[in-house]
Formats: C-alpha cells, sequence, structure tokens
C-alpha cells in the first residue's frame, strides 16, 4: 500500500523530525539518499524504519513504508530527492565509551554552530582514526541534515558524547593521562611541535574560537602556521590539517594499522 496522505502518523512523526527539539524529544533523525541508507545498515546503526517510493525496495529485519513522491518531497530537506530516507535512533554514548586502551585520539567541539562545519570534523575525524567526539552545550546539533549530509556516513562510525560540564569532562580525561590540546590564534606551538599521542583535540567557535575554559584547562594552545595573507582557515580545513598530523605521529608509533575495508 502506498502512503499518500501528510496525516499519516508514520509522515507526521517523521515530518517533526525537522526540528530540532523534536529529535531531542523521541531521540530519533532522518537521514536521506541510498548511499546514506546504505551505510547506515552496513554500520548497524539502529535504523527503525525506511521510507521509499520504490514498491520493490526490500531490506530484511527492516520496516519500509512506500510513500508517493509527493510525500516523500515533502519529508525531503534537499532540492532533488533520491526517493529514499531512513528514520533512525540516537545512540547515546558516556565519556567511558571514547576512550579506547591507553593512547587515545580525542575531539572536543566547543561551541561549533555551523552543521556543514560539524559534519565534516566528524567525516575527517573518523578518517584520521579519532576514537570518540565529545560535544560541548552550546555546539550545533550534530544530527541536523546538513550536518549528516556533511558527515558523508561517518556519524555511524564514531560516537559522540554530549556534555554540559565541560570542566568535569576535562578532568575525566586529565585523570587518564589524556593531555588537553586546544587550537588557538593564540597558540604558541605549531602542530608538528606537539606530541599527539594519547591526547584530545579541541576545536572551538567559528567565530569566537574556544571557550574560556577551555584556554585555561588546555595543556598546550596550538596554530596553523601560514605565510600567506589569509588571517585564518575554516574551522573543518583546520581540523583536517591538525589531525592528519595527528595521524601522522600515530602511525610511525605503529598505532594505525591500514585503511579498514
Amino acid at each position: 500500500m502506498v502512503i499518500t496522505s501528510l496525516d499519516n502518523p508514520v509522515v507526521k512523526l517523521t515530518m517533526s523530525l525537522k526540528q530540532k527539539k523534536y529529535r531531542q524529544q523521541l531521540k530519533k533523525y532522518t537521514i536521506e539518499g541510498i548511499k546514506l541508507v546504505e551505510e547506515a545498515l552496513k554500520s548497524n546503526a539502529p535504523v527503525e524504519y525506511i521510507l521509499t517510493v520504490d514498491e520493490k525496495t526490500y531490506y530484511s529485519g527492516i520496516k519500509t513504508y512506500v510513500v508517493s513522491e509527493k510525500v516523500l518531497s515533502k519529508l525531503s530537506e534537499v532540492e532533488s530527492p533520491q526517493g529514499i530516507m531512513a528514520v533512525v535512533n540516537m545512540e547515546e554514548h558516556g565519556l567511558n565509551d571514547i576512550i579506547k586502551g591507553e593512547n587515545n585520539l580525542i575531539v572536543v567541539l566547543d561551541g561549533l554552530q555551523d552543521p556543514g562545519n560539524i559534519g565534516t570534523i566528524i567525516r575527517t575525524a573518523d578518517a584520521m582514526g579519532v576514537s570518540g567526539i565529545i560535544a560541548v552545550k552550546g555546539t550545533g546539533d550534530i544530527y541536523n541534515s546538513k550536518a549528516i549530509r556533511a558527515s558523508m556516513g561517518s556519524i555511524f562510525h564514531i560516537p559522540v558524547v554530549y556534555i554540559d560540564d565541560l570542566l568535569s569532562a576535562y578532568d575525566f580525561l586529565k585523570k587518564r593521562g589524556i593531555r588537553v590540546i586546544a587550537t588557538s590564534l593564540n597558540g604558541d606551538m605549531y602542530p608538528y611541535d606537539i606530541n599527539f599521542m594519547n591526547s584530545a583535540v579541541v576545536f572551538g567557535n567559528e567565530g569566537n574560537g574556544i571557550s574560556s575554559i577551555s584556554e585555561s584547562q588546555a595543556d598546550h594552545l596550538v596554530k596553523i602556521p601560514m605565510v600567506g595573507l589569509a588571517e585564518s582557515l575554516n574551522v573543518a580545513a583546520s581540523a583536517a590539517v591538525i589531525l592528519y598530523e595527528a595521524l601522522r605521529q600515530r602511525k610511525k608509533g605503529g598505532l594505525c594499522g591500514e585503511r579498514k575495508a
């Protein structure tokens, strides 16, 4: 049966997830497009159900609803819908979930707002072998549709922990020997001067940078050397530069294997 009404309960629930407050209340979010849906299933993400315009679509063990193109276009948040989307349950993680042995690489998002930046950093963190991400209160919604698309599926690969108390989070990390390295235009060290073994790297707000708490708690303040006229780099570009240096050091130290299949 093809669902054609916007008043259908499944359609209404899915529609509500366009708003952050309902995503937070229901602990669910939407993903769109065949690549993201298949990556979610491949990664064993907790997909609750799939919506598709193709009556032949079938995924074993996943509830699937066939909807009209008109309904899907109303639910979609992209200009050219691919005819498939899914609702996924959020996975809740604690700080212990992102500790992997005695030599960790963790990313802290300290007040970032742009969903494109957030998603891109999640994707970069995944590629560079980061074990987990800490999102500080005040950071934008990682389940925003633009952030999800920018992550290119990496949202399903890496745990994200939301925290309200930043001081307590830093205390937790430092008790486990994890050094805090914060990015700052006031930094007095370059990435290649810092030992990134067992560290948490902090990236701040696009306009204001890191918080005063992060600055005071940082073991090192790092900045990227530049010789051109640009005052700074986009935060997502900065993350790629710094996390690549961390990966280089970790591979040299034998802590990272080859790319996963």
